[in-house]
């Protein structure tokens, strides 16, 4: 079989190929190294090679159409085997010679994203999934609107849902990785002050007005060692990860207010729950009230 694709075509399969690898990387959202699988993470590079190489290939797209000499790295050279430019210098021409508003900020992230292309083809790779999903998710809504502005219609590719390009160009804008978490940004500062917040209730007191000290995140499985009970919620790798996998408290910090995973000082039971009647007392003395 013989296939034929112009640079169009190029592109958009390039960029078929970056979302089919997004999707494995991405795991519905998921960044915590207990929840992701190695395997299913190297994909986020794969994903930024082709989306790079897609951008390039759409560039010089755009180029050829206004010259086909210009995406010729030697534009007065008559030899068949003049090389086409690069990433680099095709920013630059569609900068000099096309129709399309590229702002400086604009052009020196594509510089960035051309150079991070190489880094992960010619040296060893390092990247955290938080870190990369945000530059694609900013690399990638750039694609999309220089697309529908040049050639006029909706971005659309064969297989890929059409919700899944919207969720992809929208996330940088509208969400914030923290923790682990995918946050909109309208709710990540009520939720640092939540945490800040629970910080301030070092203690719990009972029915009978007897005080106790909260168990941190990350100390659960000593403390319990340390009493008497017949049955604990610790012993468990739960506790040994950086971040709660309920409430998002870092190890060492106290969990949020009602989170699943804290434990009673007294019985050792889910503190929520346990028969202890628990309530939360903060440093100078006041009850927590929602």
């Amino acid at each position: 079989m013989r296939l034929l694709l112009d640079l169009h075509e190029n592109s958009l399969d390039f960029l078929r190929e970056s979302i089919e690898s997004y999707l494995i990387a991405d795991e519905y959202g998921t960044h915590l190294h207990y929840k992701s699988l190695p395997r299913n993470k190297v994909k986020w590079k794969i994903a930024y090679i082709c989306l790079v190489s897609s951008f390039e290939i759409m560039f010089k797209k755009i180029i050829q159409d206004i010259s086909p000499a210009l995406i010729k790295v030697d534009i007065d050279s008559q030899n068949k085997n003049n090389r086409t430019i690069d990433f680099q210098k095709s920013i630059i021409r569609i900068k000099n010679f096309s129709s399309i508003d590229l702002s400086n900020n604009e052009s020196e992230y594509l510089s960035r994203a051309a150079h991070r292309r190489n880094q992960f083809i010619h040296y060893t790779v390092e990247f955290s999934s938080e870190e990369i999903k945000n530059n694609y998710s900013v690399l990638f809504s750039l694609y999309k609107n220089i697309y529908e502005i040049y050639f006029g219609s909706d971005l659309y590719l064969e297989g890929i849902e059409p919700h899944v390009i919207t969720e992809i160009s929208s996330f940088a804008r509208e969400y914030e990785i923290f923790r682990g978490q995918e946050i909109r940004k309208e709710d990540i500062e009520a939720y640092k002050a939540e945490i800040e917040k629970a910080q301030n209730y070092t203690r719990v007191i009972d029915k009978d007005n007897q005080v106790y000290g909260r168990i941190k995140f990350g100390s659960e499985n000593d403390h319990v060692f340390d009493i008497d009970i017949a049955y604990d919620m610790s012993n468990s790798e739960l506790y040994s990860w950086e971040y709660c996998d309920d409430c998002g408290a870092k190890n060492g910090e106290y969990h949020l207010f009602d989170c699943d995973l804290e434990i009673c000082p007294v019985c050792g039971w889910q503190l929520i729950t346990c028969k202890c009647d628990m309530q939360y007392l903060s440093t100078d003395n006041k009850i927590y009230e929602e």
